[in-house]
């Protein structure tokens, strides 16, 4: 059977057939987007008819997208993120000139420029966005409209990879800083705490605290390091912060500290050996001209220095 020619589809049922294979299960999914689970399951099967293929098969367990469901799924989040581009070109566009959309790696020292920008350029009637979040989520948010403006670290070789990744809306990477130094961050009671260095191999005998966005381990291949003994993964850069200040664990740095550099309980210490070369990168919609605003608050980050950013 095929789809008949002509005939259209709700996009709304794409979302929900998203959510299910997201869940797992059609009664989960009905809960999360607020409808009856027999209207779910019936609108479901009312798009399966339409399109004469199964989405899903189901069991007492749950659902499992069939073969021919995967293909679907696959085009639906397309259109599902293609649709939400669209409704999200005003903001990238036609935004408050005076506000500020900003993602960036965690970072403590680019949002004490941006709260000192703001400062000395209050915004009384403007609604600013910070967000801090993974490398892959700061490009796909400024991607997709939901941020103007991102900054990351990144390793000069995956660059082109990360330019692949965006050529559905392409964007411009402004090198900010090339060859970032790399830091061990912890304890000042730490026992590296008093070497002048760290050696790579000195850390792979040396529990690591990093972000749960790491948690394939490409990032310590990259750098040149063997798996470590134990790594702790967490959500958050506070999370970080209290893990290195209280436990043994060591933080990796790039850039500069991304704790407020006049804590007392910490230290910080070079890293060498790191194989790849690091860079910090400023991240913008393609074509998209800067709003005055924007332009003064880049030129103050950059006067102030680097962006620091948590491994």
């Amino acid at each position: 059977m095929k789809l008949e020619e002509g005939i259209s589809l709700n996009t709304d049922l794409f979302r929900a057939a998203i959510e299910i294979e997201r869940c797992g299960s059609i009664s989960h999914a009905a809960s999360n987007l607020s409808v009856s689970q027999p209207n779910l399951s019936a609108q479901v099967k009312n798009l399966e008819a339409r399109l004469g293929y199964k989405i899903f098969d189901r069991s007492n367990t749950g659902v499992r997208v069939t073969e021919q469901g995967k293909l679907f799924m696959d085009s639906a989040r397309i259109i599902v993120s293609e649709l939400e581009n669209i409704r999200n070109v005003p903001r990238i566009f036609e935004g408050d000139e005076h506000s500020l959309s900003i993602a960036c790696v965690p970072s403590v020292v680019i949002l004490n420029h941006y709260l000192r920008f703001r400062s000395l350029h209050p915004a009384n009637e403007s609604h600013d966005v910070f967000q801090e979040a993974s490398p892959a989520r700061t490009v796909s948010g400024v991607m997709d409209g939901a941020y103007r403006l991102g900054f990351i670290y990144e390793f000069k070789n995956r660059l082109p990879e990360l330019r692949n990744s965006t050529q559905r809306r392409p964007l411009e990477f402004e090198t900010v800083a090339s060859n970032v130094p790399v830091l061990a961050i912890m304890s000042k009671h730490h026992p590296l705490a008093k070497l002048e260095s760290i050696s790579l191999e000195a850390l792979s005998t040396t529990p690591l605290v990093a972000f749960d966005y790491l948690k394939d381990g490409s990032w310590l291949e990259t750098m040149g390091m063997a798996s470590p003994r134990e790594v702790l993964y967490v959500s958050d850069r506070g999370g970080a912060l209290e893990v290195v200040t209280y436990g043994r664990h060591v933080g990796i740095s790039v850039g500069t500290p991304f704790f407020n550099v006049h804590n007392d309980d910490l230290a910080q210490v070079p890293i060498t050996g790191v194989k790849r070369r690091i860079c910090q990168y400023l991240i913008k919609p393609e074509n998209y001209e800067f709003t005055p605003t924007e332009q003064e608050f880049l030129k103050f980050v950059k006067k102030e220095g680097l962006v620091a950013a948590t491994a």
